[in-house]
């Protein structure tokens, strides 16, 4: 009987959904569940086509605003047709899969770009492939340009930092409520390289679960936590509860500090201001 309601309620919402766009095929909806698309959409000055984003996209001011269809791996059908989308956007790092099943027996037209994003070239790449795709190239090539210019300086102005200390980035994973360790293999790493710190913890993935063995292992200069992870640990004054955590380098001389995810866990449009940012924390004593 549950099903056979769920069903009748998708049928329901896709009937609504295409009687809306009948009346007005003109409309962009789009609903775009990857922070960096949303970013980047953004800076192409297409936010007013964006009817609502995934949770973790919240950058800029005009993305955190919008409405919300839930976390980008725990999906709910029900929450992203009741947007009404003309477009569904996303960057195949998405969930769970009977979602995204049910989204493509619906019709509902989606996108997900080829470029990767995971490294500066191939995010200049998205950029491009985005302002094609939206026609916008001159805007995106001028994107571009300013990337390469203003992180060739702040890289350049990073130089005075003559330590390299080592680095360990914790994240909140939303998706299961547990904490991970972010590996070498992340974007994350190669912007503290570009900052003139090392992220050393090895893995296969970009991320792995948190273990005291683990933290024991890397026993960093500095410890990273990411917003959502960080503000649930102090607001109850548990920093230092996390496996392993207390016997850290980093923990004994007070160099645990908060960051954005967006100025770590990607690369964005801007990854200059993203460098400055770990910068001026990994360097500070």
């Amino acid at each position: 009987m549950k099903k056979l309601s769920i069903a009748f309620l998708l049928f329901v919402l896709a009937a609504c959904n295409a009687e809306k766009k009948e009346e007005n095929n003109t409309a962009d909806r789009w609903v775009c569940v990857s922070k960096q698309y949303n970013e980047i959409i953004a800076a192409l000055g297409l936010t007013s086509k964006l009817v609502a984003v995934d949770l973790s996209s919240v950058n800029p001011s005009s993305i955190k605003d919008l409405p919300k269809v839930g976390y980008h791996r725990a999906l709910a059908t029900e929450s992203i047709l009741s947007f009404e989308p003309s477009l569904f956007i996303h960057d195949n790092n998405v969930g769970p899969d009977h979602v995204m099943k049910q989204l493509a027996e619906l019709k509902i037209p989606m996108k997900a770009f080829t470029s990767e994003g995971k490294d500066l070239e191939s995010t200049y790449d998205l950029i491009m492939e985005m302002g094609t795709y939206f026609k916008c190239k001159k805007k995106a090539m001028a994107i571009v340009r300013k990337m390469k210019t203003d992180i060739a300086q702040v890289v350049k102005e990073g130089q005075i930092f003559t330590d390299q200390p080592t680095v360990l980035i914790i994240h909140y994973g939303r998706a299961k409520n547990h904490y991970l360790l972010v590996t070498e293999k992340s974007p994350a790493a190669m912007l503290v390289k570009m900052a003139g710190g090392k992220l050393s913890m090895p893995g296969e993935k970009n991320m792995k679960m948190l273990s005291s063995e683990l933290l024991a292992q890397a026993n960093p200069d500095v410890i990273l936590i990411t917003d959502y992870g960080y503000d649930r640990l102090a607001k109850k004054n548990e920093l230092n509860t996390l496996p392993g955590i207390s016997e850290t380098n980093a923990a004994k001389n007070n160099r645990i500090y908060r960051i954005n995810e967006f100025d770590v866990m990607y690369f964005g449009v801007n990854s200059a201001k993203q460098i400055g940012i770990l910068q001026s924390l990994i360097h500070q004593k």
